[in-house]
């Protein structure tokens, strides 16, 4: 039996694909238990195929925060920590990497894991991006690309929170609305500008609220209905649902992984990297010369003229690609 030890302490993005790679291992009779280190918010998304032989292991780590990347001390605070918290526990865990990252690598060979098995890049990565983690590749597919290291007939599936067995919810459309980042969340005016468009039409717009209110409450009444729940009862109650808009974010990546049809909305990120791996997809993008951006909002010298990347897409442009998604199809 094989114990894993899995590195992915980024955003919940990132853990997200990484939970489509565990829900195969766990399914594998040579499987014994595996652990993953996660961030802090990723400690809160614990999948329900973990059943007792998965568990997260969550920690604080600087490259989750833009600031703190900066700062030589706090990475090297980071990637010490967890051996000071677990130690050699993980000896004769087999180490995943899959991002394929320096600090991540590091994280594993202090914990005793071996051998380690890291995303091995192909699409002409220079050094420095191999060393902070940054493929080229579709990140679904970078995903799967991993899983064949690991071994051939692993092969995560992009649906893998649908259940196929759930009622199709004809006429609803989930509105997802928040980031983890203000660069890519567009305007709360244009998100009721694009729910009042669709209910005209006879849409049912459902407002996903996470982690924090990229609409305001008063505005709350402007949509069908308002899903303010945790994660899991989320996931339970996008089953069946044909499709979703969304900024670039965890919440866009959830609603496809529960198989839903998802027009995504970029701004500062490359949706040929990070767009959702949903079934049926439209990206709306303005492919500004800066993109991909790494600077702060307060950083950015078209934000103040409310011009930049995510402010130039408009409701009109969302509507737009949002029936071309639908094709004929009706509420």
């Amino acid at each position: 039996m094989k114990n894993y030890l899995i590195a992915e302490t980024y955003g919940l993005g990132d853990k997200l694909y990484t939970d489509s790679l565990v829900k195969e291992l766990l399914s594998r009779s040579d499987t014994g238990k595996v652990a993953m280190l996660v961030s802090k918010a990723g400690g809160s998304l614990r999948m329900p195929f973990y059943g007792g032989r998965g568990g997260l292991l969550p920690m604080e780590f600087a490259w989750n925060r833009r600031r703190a990347q900066r700062n030589p001390l706090r990475l090297l605070r980071s990637i010490l920590a967890p051996r000071a918290a677990f130690g050699t526990r993980f000896s004769g865990y087999v180490g995943l990497c899959p991002r394929g990252d320096l600090w991540q690598r590091l994280i594993l060979r202090l914990l005793g894991a071996a051998p380690i098995i890291s995303y091995g890049y192909s699409r002409g990565e220079g050094f420095l991006e191999r060393i902070l983690g940054r493929s080229r590749e579709p990140v679904m597919e970078a995903r799967i690309s991993f899983a064949r290291q690991i071994a051939p007939d692993i092969l995560p599936k992009p649906g893998f929170l649908r259940d196929p067995s759930a009622p199709a919810r004809r006429g609803e459309v989930f509105l997802a609305p928040e980031a983890s980042d203000p660069k890519r969340e567009l305007e709360e005016s244009k998100w009721i500008q694009i729910s009042r468009e669709l209910r005209k039409n006879g849409w049912k717009t459902v407002l996903v609220v996470h982690a924090n209110t990229a609409v305001s409450r008063e505005n709350f009444g402007e949509f069908s209905e308002v899903a303010d729940l945790p994660v899991p009862d989320l996931i339970r109650r996008a089953q069946g649902v044909g499709f979703a808009v969304a900024v670039d974010s965890f919440m866009g990546h959830l609603l496809a992984a529960c198989g839903a049809g998802v027009v995504s909305i970029f701004g500062p990120q490359r949706p040929d990297v990070w767009a959702p791996a949903a079934e049926r997809r439209r990206v709306v993008y303005k492919n500004f010369l800066c993109s991909p951006c790494g600077k702060e909002l307060s950083e950015c010298p078209l934000c103040r003229s409310g011009k930049n990347c995510i402010q130039s897409v408009s409701a009109e442009d969302v509507v737009a690609a949002f029936y071309d998604l639908a094709g004929g199809e009706r509420p």
